[in-house]
């Protein structure tokens, strides 16, 4: 093999290597959003029964938060820091929570959904759960209203967000633009033409004290208004919740 032939080949070799590591750097980034998905898989029923409304248990909210634990300590994700402020709040939420407990969860929600949203800035999912958790923090605060109308003009009829939004709407009502309610009083219409989430938004409209505010909401579609109203004097029939 001539002088000049060496170099050459050792040229190529390395050309090679890094083609290689390269591959290499690629399928690992690939991989691990897959096995971070597939270690998050466990809580994923339970994060769907919240999404239609449906409350879990504190067993269901440890499986949610140690499952996206998990997905975070594989790679850094939008959706997972989310979902881990979810289960937060929800602890947070429970009665059985002590008040020091549940302010140190809801401030540990706010710096994930904040940090979510350094990922993902249009993610209605993020601003929803950031309303909720800023509204939990303090129900006069500025930035939750903020957070509300962003997650309502970034995907206005995606419809596993209507009740998170109108309990944020209804905690927040007093201080809510005409605008923004109005925005909310279209996602109350749509949630109510729902049977199952007629229900659940009877249940929230009770416990917020906004009952009214769902009434006058509805009063464009008379029989819509009608249905609800036989819930609502169900729901009054009942015993207050604690």
């Amino acid at each position: 093999m001539s002088s000049g032939a060496r170099p050459a080949l050792a040229s190529r070799a390395l050309a090679a290597a890094a083609l290689l590591a390269g591959a290499l750097l690629l399928l690992w980034l690939v991989a691990l959003p897959t096995l971070a998905a597939l270690t998050a898989l466990p809580g994923n029923p339970w994060l769907a029964k919240v999404q239609e409304g449906e409350p879990i248990g504190l067993e269901g909210i440890e499986t949610l938060r140690s499952s996206r634990l998990r997905a975070l300590s594989i790679v850094d994700e939008a959706r997972s820091r989310s979902d881990l402020a979810l289960a937060d709040l929800l602890e947070a939420e429970l009665p059985e929570t002590a008040a020091s407990r549940a302010e140190a969860l809801t401030t540990a929600a706010i710096g994930n959904l904040e940090a979510s949203l350094t990922l993902a800035p249009s993610s209605a999912f993020v601003w929803t759960r950031l309303a909720h958790a800023r509204l939990r923090s303090a129900t006069d605060d500025p930035t939750a209203v903020s957070a509300l109308a962003l997650a309502l003009r970034t995907a206005p009829y995606a419809s596993r967000l209507r009740l998170p939004r109108i309990e944020a709407g209804f905690l927040a009502w007093p201080r809510l633009s005409d605008d923004l309610r109005a925005e909310l009083r279209i996602q109350i219409r749509l949630a109510a033409g729902n049977r199952h989430h007629r229900a659940i938004l009877v249940q929230m409209a009770r416990r917020h004290g906004r009952l009214d505010t769902l009434r006058l909401s509805l009063v464009a579609d008379l029989r819509l208004l009608w249905r609800t109203e036989r819930l609502i004097r169900q729901e009054l029939a009942k015993p207050a919740a604690n």
